[in-house]
């Protein structure tokens, strides 16, 4: 395309100054500077609602040959476009509208996306200042890891009851198991007759051995669950704050 050729030399100017201003997201508060420059070269574009046809024409994106700012946006850069997202713009828009309501962020070099994040989790009670900001972090970060110690402690007792309930029912078994071998000797004792019902024993006995096996391997599973819990590393407890 020719499309350089109708552009004139500020426009060439303002358009590669937004290139650069977006640069790449190595950098977390980068986005800031970027959106500067939106502030500085296309406020209509941050005002609310849809910019009208005769404002996008006479803008930096009509005299760079694009309808709209989404066709710009989307574009590639040898078009003169971003080569961007209109989901990555609109996470960008709302995270300036947050700073604009709060400059202090500006200078806490935070991402957007993480500007989105607490403005959607605090809402209304979004504080009003950076000690502020911090003080609320690090209120939620304790209140996280109180949680996270909450369900470990609960895991381990949930973990130790199923292990007791298992233990009771293992008794339990033996006791049906050494009853039915006292009766199995008893009856071993008597008349011809009393084979079939010997055999009959056997399998019972059998399948409540195995049923005891999986009752003992699952206490076994169990308890190497409750051991890993309690021997997590500091780092693995420090995951679950976030």
């Amino acid at each position: 395309m020719s499309i350089a050729k109708l552009v004139s030399n500020q426009d060439q100017r303002d358009y590669q100054r937004l290139i650069t201003a977006l640069g790449s997201e190595n950098n977390p508060s980068q986005w800031l500077e970027f959106m500067a420059a939106m502030h500085e070269l296309l406020p209509e574009i941050l005002t609310v609602g849809k910019p009208s046809k005769n404002t996008i024409e006479k803008s930096l994106v009509g005299r760079l040959g694009f309808p709209s700012w989404r066709a710009m946006l989307e574009a590639p850069k040898e078009e003169y476009g971003l080569g961007w997202t209109k989901a990555g713009w609109d996470s960008f828009k709302r995270a300036w509208n947050t700073v604009s309501k709060y400059p202090y962020l500006k200078s806490m070099s935070f991402s957007a996306g993480y500007i989105n994040k607490y403005a959607h989790e605090w809402r209304d009670e979004f504080p009003e200042s950076a000690d502020q900001f911090n003080q609320k972090l690090n209120n939620q970060k304790a209140e996280n890891k109180k949680k996270a110690e909450e369900k470990r402690t609960n895991s381990v007792t949930a973990l130790n009851e199923q292990i007791q309930t298992l233990q009771e029912q293992v008794l339990a078994l033996n006791e049906q198991l050494k009853g039915k071998h006292d009766r199995n000797i008893k009856l071993e004792s008597t008349v011809d007759e009393k084979q079939n019902r010997i055999n009959e024993l056997d399998k019972k006995i059998e399948s409540l051995t195995t049923k005891n096996a999986e009752m003992e391997n699952k206490i076994s599973s169990l308890q190497s669950d409750i051991n890993r819990l309690n021997n997590r590393s500091f780092w693995e407890k420090l995951k679950d704050l976030f």
